[in-house]
């Protein structure tokens, strides 16, 4: 019987670990602070019709409880990336929208607000990048997490 439920366990085991998830680490900088949250997250990626999503769930590092939920949608009939930024069980922060002419494996997006504020070290306002060359799912390194109007300036910065 111990000999059956070992051999079971070990067939069993590689499935277990093919469908864990591993943490990655990036970071929030508020700039009124000027400090850096780091956090975890984890990153997946989704077909939904013609639509490829890309969804981050970031977790507050010592609670270890989800606080945001990011959401990228690259829109391949109009080459448009759709970007949404929301508190997790909460209010929307902000969305963001870049679009693309020909797709490439080359990070793009737009400074926005970043070059008013201080300059180039500041993360911009949106900055994806194709997964791969079937330009489908998109990683997002940067995106604003500011709310619309205020000026509590709040960046994520992710896929670095």
């Amino acid at each position: 019987m111990k000999k059956l439920i070992f051999v079971l366990s070990m067939l069993l085991f590689p499935i277990l670990t093919f469908g864990q998830e591993k943490f990655l680490k990036g970071y929030q900088y508020a700039i009124n602070e000027n400090k850096v949250y780091p956090f975890d997250y984890l990153r997946t990626f989704s077909k939904m019709d013609s639509l490829f999503v890309t969804i981050y769930n970031i977790y507050d590092p010592k609670s270890e409880r989800l606080s945001y939920v990011i959401t990228a949608i690259n829109d391949p009939s109009k080459k448009t990336i759709y970007v949404e930024v929301n508190v997790h069980n909460g209010p929307h922060l902000t969305s963001e929208e870049v679009g693309y002419d020909t797709p490439s494996l080359n990070p793009f997006g737009y400074r926005g607000i970043s070059d008013a504020l201080v300059g180039k070290y500041i993360p911009d306002q949106l900055k994806v990048k194709f997964v791969s060359s079937n330009f489908e799912n998109v990683k997002i390194m940067e995106v604003s997490g500011t709310i619309k109007g205020t000026t509590g300036f709040m960046f994520f910065v992710l896929d670095k």
